[in-house]
């Protein structure tokens, strides 16, 4: 025979363990749309400095007074920032971004050798900037670097 107060004592463990199984379908459902959001922002910084390192190559290869303009692979609000260093120590380009409050740092080897340290910062305001090769009339070296947009 059952009794009226066993029935309802497992209904409620029953729908506890059911609302139990569900937050946590939502929470991983969740955690895993943020994973996608950064894997979406580390693939388009990853496809920007490949592209960046391709500009600085062509700029290079094409001579002196030759400019490329580069775009912001993302849409940039508030505080949201990429700063493009071309390091002539390490010869490697650098790329260091917040978006969203997290912070990304992409670098590459320069296929060409680069002569001047050069840095610039796009943001929600400036979003693009120029690569341009110069050649310094006293050492005789053509080097490239990155300016801003005027």
């Amino acid at each position: 025979m059952v009794k009226k107060g066993q029935l309802t004592i497992d209904f409620l463990f029953a729908f506890t363990l059911v609302i139990l199984t569900v937050l946590n379908l939502i929470y991983l459902s969740g955690m895993n749309y943020s994973h996608s959001q950064t894997l979406d922002v580390s693939a388009r910084l990853s496809a920007f400095a490949t592209d960046l390192q391709n500009t600085v190559a062509r700029v290079y290869s094409s001579g002196n007074g030759y400019s490329a303009i580069v775009f912001a692979p993302l849409n940039l609000s508030g505080s949201d920032r990429i700063v493009v260093v071309l390091d002539n120590v390490t010869n490697r380009i650098v790329i260091s971004a917040v978006i969203g409050g997290s912070n990304y740092t992409v670098i590459r080897k320069s296929p060409v050798p680069l002569y001047v340290r050069s840095e610039e910062t796009l943001n929600a305001t400036k979003k693009s900037l120029w690569v341009v090769a110069r050649l310094n009339p006293l050492e005789g070296q053509l080097y490239v670097e990155v300016k801003p947009t005027p």
